[in-house]
């Protein structure tokens, strides 16, 4: 998640997202969360109780417009890398 003001980017793991079936977030979604340290290394910080604004559900994406966007993302990592594969 980035933060705003300059401050540093934060990890959430789905399972901190508040959805009911597949979890995600879309680009550029609004959402609001709390702040955790992480317990073996107090530089490492995550989001928890992850919701839309005023505690609603995250929008997110289906699972099928996410697996689209993740395929999307390899090809472009793919072709910056020099990776030809042909199946």
């Amino acid at each position: 998640i980035s933060r705003s003001e300059g401050e540093s980017d934060v990890f959430v793991h789905q399972s901190q997202l508040k959805k009911e079936g597949f979890r995600s977030l879309r680009v550029n979604e609004d959402v609001e969360f709390d702040i955790e340290v992480n317990k073996n290394d107090s530089s490492k910080i995550f989001a928890v109780n992850v919701t839309g604004p005023d505690g609603a559900d995250v929008i997110g994406t289906t699972k099928e417009e996410h697996m689209q966007l993740m395929e999307e993302r390899n090809d472009r990592f793919d072709r910056r890398n020099g990776n030809d594969f042909s199946y």
